[in-house]
C-alpha cells in the first residue's frame, strides 16, 4: 500500500520542497527541516520544523499532528490539534500554512484492473 501526498498549489512552495511525496508502510516525517522525510517549506513560513508524521497501523495511514501551527483536515475550521490522530482516506485534502494537500490512497490494484471489475457482466 501506498500514500501520495501532492501539494496543489504548487506556487505556495518555496526552497528545496518537492511537490509530492510517496510514503509506503514505514511511513515518516513532514516538516520544514531537513531531517524528515519531506522537507516542504512555503512562502509564508507557516510550517513547523516537524508538522506532522505518518505512520500505518492496523492497514490504514494515519496522521498525527506534531505541529505549533495546525494540520486542517477537509476544510475543517479548527486544527486537528497538536498530539491527535487520525486515519486518512484516499480523496482527504489537508491545509499547512498556506499549502492545500490532497491524499492519494493506493493499495495496489490497477485502475484497469478495478475499471475491468466494475464493467464486468455477471456469469449466466
Amino acid at each position: 500500500m501506498k500514500l501520495t501526498l501532492l501539494v496543489k498549489n504548487t506556487e505556495a512552495l518555496a526552497g528545496v520542497s518537492q511537490s509530492s511525496y510517496d510514503f509506503d508502510n514505514q511511513g515518516g516525517s513532514v516538516g520544514s527541516i531537513s531531517s524528515n522525510d519531506w522537507v516542504l517549506q512555503s512562502n509564508n513560513s507557516l510550517i513547523d520544523e516537524n508538522h506532522f508524521l505518518i505512520d500505518m497501523e492496523d492497514g490504514c495511514f494515519s496522521l498525527t499532528d506534531t505541529s505549533e501551527t495546525g494540520v486542517y483536515i477537509n476544510n475543517a475550521l479548527s486544527a486537528l490539534g497538536y498530539g491527535e490522530r487520525l486515519a486518512l482516506k484516499d480523496g482527504d485534502h489537508i491545509r499547512i500554512g498556506d499549502l492545500e494537500v490532497s491524499i492519494i490512497l493506493d493499495d495496489g490494484l490497477s485502475k484497469t484492473f478495478q475499471n475491468n471489475i466494475t464493467k464486468s457482466t455477471p456469469l449466466e
